[in-house]
């Protein structure tokens, strides 16, 4: 007898599971989006499309703002109690494995793999003693009211020490043993990571299918550009230059929250100013959005190298938005010029809209599992920048066809062949 799956597709991060929702719908299957409340604005699935359908299979969850263990497991298995296959990112693994409900396949975006259980990790070893301190605090804390405010204070923080360190371990637990786990190998910072997991089920070391290309790819959203509220910003400065890179990831090059976030963008902005100082008569534009922790580091930076009037900001938008101005310029940018990345949003959505790539990679990572990997202009240091800009310049005709192959590995590598194995893998179980 087969079983129909019913498809629960939990966390939105980086509009992973909206791509994977409607994919999956589109072959026929059962899947329905559970998007955390709390997740940012640009990843709520109206960010990442130009029609209201999905309000017809979106639910939002806020598990994290019950904070009664006893009553979150309830909710939860209220809320999933009609599915029978789960896939999941962000905290999903540790709510799954609390609640006792078994997590299928984990598709992890970056520091659900590496942050979130880190505490876990860090004290796994003292996990007998934490849990016994554990109990007798939850006996304690219902005599807080007798004690003075500052001792209340100091019981307040050990409480959420406990409270993050239950996450952890739920999230450790929940990874470890999901059925499988869809990870392209990236870089050894990553591999750590996921060694100290030492994950229980398969591990696939293929790409994700986190862009709906159906609607995100250069004719399609020809037609559909004019809905983006920046559109004539956009084609106005189109019109006016020549040469337009747009850069729309994280500004992160001095400061950042943790080791995996370093962009290096300085890099790219040294190596434009260096190309706009040398071709000083070309019409030369960048891109930039306010987004991350060193936009006002950036603009200083700008001030110093004289190319304020070249580069044009934009808030930060969603994708949709995004992936217009990408339709519209010339060069998009990985924003990862320091780690090397062969898959992340900003890379797939270049490719996506056959884009040059600016991005820094190192190909002999991954001959293992891709046989080939997309076309893409190597950045190792602002004079790659340079370099490169001054050839797209000479031959932007090489340049265009180079990425139309980008798209072409995009669509083979990254949609059809990983898509068609979820779907082998859930009508297997």
């Amino acid at each position: 007898m087969v079983v129909r799956r019913k498809i629960a597709c939990i966390g939105n991060m980086n509009n992973n599971m909206f791509c994977l929702v409607r994919f999956l719908r589109d072959k026929g299957y059962d899947a329905d989006l559970f998007v955390f409340a709390n997740e940012p604005a640009h990843f709520h699935p109206s960010a990442d499309s130009f029609d209201d359908e999905y309000k017809s299979y979106t639910y939002f969850i806020d598990w994290e703002k019950i904070t009664d263990p006893a009553l979150r497991r309830d909710a939860i298995s209220e809320q999933l109690k009609a599915y029978n296959y789960t896939i999941a990112c962000g905290l999903a693994p540790a709510f799954l494995h609390e609640t006792g409900i078994k997590l299928n396949m984990f598709i992890p975006y970056g520091s659900d793999l590496y942050d979130i259980p880190a505490l876990y990790i860090r004290y796994r070893h003292l996990n007998g003693l934490i849990n016994s301190i554990n109990r007798l605090f939850a006996f304690r804390k219902k005599f807080l009211y007798r004690l003075p405010k500052y001792l209340n204070r100091k019981l307040v923080s050990i409480d959420r020490f406990f409270v993050l360190y239950n996450q952890a371990r739920n999230q450790f637990l929940g990874m470890k043993y999901a059925d499988f786990m869809f990870h392209v190998p990236t870089n050894d910072t990553f591999e750590s990571a996921l060694k100290k997991i030492d994950i229980e089920g398969t591990r696939l070391n293929a790409s994700f299918p986190c862009i709906y290309t159906p609607l995100f790819n250069p004719e399609t959203l020809g037609k559909l550009q004019h809905l983006s509220k920046h559109y004539q910003a956009f084609s106005d400065i189109r019109e006016k230059y020549n040469l337009v890179v747009f850069h729309h990831s994280r500004l992160q090059w001095r400061t950042a929250p943790d080791q995996y976030s370093w962009r290096g963008n300085d890099k790219l902005i040294k190596g434009f100013a260096a190309y706009a100082k040398k071709y000083p008569t070309l019409n030369t534009a960048l891109v930039l959005l306010e987004y991350g922790t060193d936009v006002e580091a950036t603009k200083q930076l700008i001030d110093s190298l004289g190319i304020t009037d070249r580069v044009f900001w934009f808030e930060q938008m969603p994708r949709k938005e995004l992936l217009v101005a990408l339709n519209l310029f010339d060069i998009g940018c990985s924003g990862h010029f320091i780690f090397s990345f062969i898959e992340s949003g900003s890379i797939y959505e270049s490719l996506a809209m056959a884009k040059p790539l600016l991005h820094h990679l190192d190909k002999n990572l991954y001959e293992k599992d891709f046989p080939e990997v997309y076309p893409y202009l190597n950045v190792n240091d602002e004079n790659d920048v340079l370099m490169h800009l001054e050839n797209y310049a000479q031959n932007k005709e090489y340049y265009q066809a180079e990425a139309k192959k980008g798209k072409a590995w995009l669509d083979k590598y990254a949609i059809e062949q990983p898509l068609e194995k979820i779907m082998q893998i859930i009508s297997a179980n």
